[in-house]
């Protein structure tokens, strides 16, 4: 009866620790969203052209933007801030 127990747990213990690695895999890649996503970010880099102001600086000024409702200006501000540091949300 030992036996069976143990087996067992092995076995949900092998079970438990295999459930992450299936989730990182991703059952399905679309090749045009991911060629699409690249080409969003160099159009957006293109736009915003040189960026010499520091971040935190570019937020207030987005802040700013919209409080004034300039949002065309807001967003242009934006696309500065994702040509500087892609990955920062």
């Amino acid at each position: 009866m030992r036996a069976f127990v143990r087996a067992a747990v092995a076995a949900a213990l092998v079970l438990l620790l295999s459930v992450p690695a299936i989730a990182a895999d991703k059952s399905f890649k679309r090749a045009d969203l991911a060629d699409a996503a690249i080409k969003l970010e160099a159009q957006i880099k293109a736009e915003s052209g040189e960026v010499t102001k520091p971040i935190p600086a570019l937020r207030r000024e987005v802040d700013a933007a919209f409080q004034r409702g300039d949002d065309r200006g807001g967003v242009r501000i934006l696309g500065q801030i994702v040509a500087v540091a892609p990955d920062r949300s």
